[in-house]
């Protein structure tokens, strides 16, 4: 058995909400596109799959070795030749429409995963929020799904990396990845353009940013407290993981059990009985009394 995962590097998909949402809808047509190979692999032991990410793709196939070829090929054709006519319309339209839903949901998601989502779009270099998307997808039809995927296979520069494990030799995870290449690469994508994500510099400083709940019936509020380390050496990173697990429970035990002043304390604090303010200076309070200890 062995399994390959290939990071597709695209800078169109990060560069907008539209090239995101035209990612993702590319990444559903070709999983329901593949459903029947995607079937017939489970049942022999195998799998393929793609998913959508703010740099461009990743692919995967897994199963025994003497197959994992053919897996690959048969994604790979699958995305660069996206299945149009009259089959291929109405699976976008199928696909759309339950994005269209999922995105139209995320308006009435809990105020601790709002706020958690708002956080990631304030400090990171590429972030869409649903609402962004939504309005983003609305408009698109099949051909510009046909376009993008055109575009993003035969015009643009890309770039594409590979990690093989299992039992597979060099020559042959050579010949799968320069397959990968050869089908997915129109132009090479220097290692320097490939797209990162970048984070925010906050500067030590503290910043209080106030945001209302699309959801105007929504009862309750939330907090998110980030505290920002800066860059981290591996000796550090594992400090701040430890010192995570450390202090979860007891920030938990305080602000749930004994203050009772949100249903979910963890990744955010969501509170139906004490105002947002309140409950922001509790938390606070907490991380700097651990702090002088």
């Amino acid at each position: 058995m062995a399994t390959m995962q290939i990071s597709w590097a695209v800078p169109r998909v990060g560069r907008s909400a539209r090239g995101a949402v035209l990612a993702q809808m590319l990444e559903l047509c070709v999983r329901e596109q593949l459903r029947a190979v995607s079937y017939d692999a489970g049942v022999a032991g195998s799998a393929v799959a793609l998913g959508s990410s703010t740099s461009g793709f990743e692919l995967s196939a897994y199963g025994y070795s003497q197959r994992l070829e053919t897996l690959l090929a048969t994604m790979l054709d699958n995305v660069v030749d996206l299945e149009q006519g009259f089959k291929g319309i109405k699976r976008f339209k199928e696909q759309k429409s339950r994005l269209l839903r999922a995105l139209a949901d995320a308006a009435k998601q809990a105020p601790n995963a709002y706020a958690a989502q708002v956080s990631q779009h304030l400090t990171r270099r590429t972030h869409w929020l649903p609402e962004q998307l939504l309005a983003a997808l609305k408009p698109l039809k099949m051909a510009d799904l046909a376009n993008f995927g055109k575009a993003i296979t035969r015009d643009d520069r890309t770039s594409v990396e590979g990690l093989v494990l299992g039992n597979l030799d060099a020559a042959r995870a050579e010949k799968m990845l320069s397959a990968a290449s050869s089908t997915l690469v129109a132009a090479p994508l220097a290692f320097g353009e490939r797209p990162r994500q970048g984070v925010v510099d906050l500067q030590q400083q503290a910043l209080v940013l106030p945001v209302a709940h699309p959801n105007t019936d929504e009862p309750n509020s939330a907090v998110q407290l980030a505290l920002q380390f800066g860059r981290l050496g591996p000796r550090q990173a594992a400090t701040a993981e430890l010192l995570s697990d450390m202090l979860g429970q007891p920030f938990f035990n305080e602000l749930r059990t004994h203050q009772q002043l949100g249903y979910i304390v963890g990744s955010g604090l969501s509170s139906a009985q004490v105002t947002r303010t309140r409950a922001q200076a509790r938390a606070q309070a907490w991380t700097q009394a651990r702090a002088r200890t």
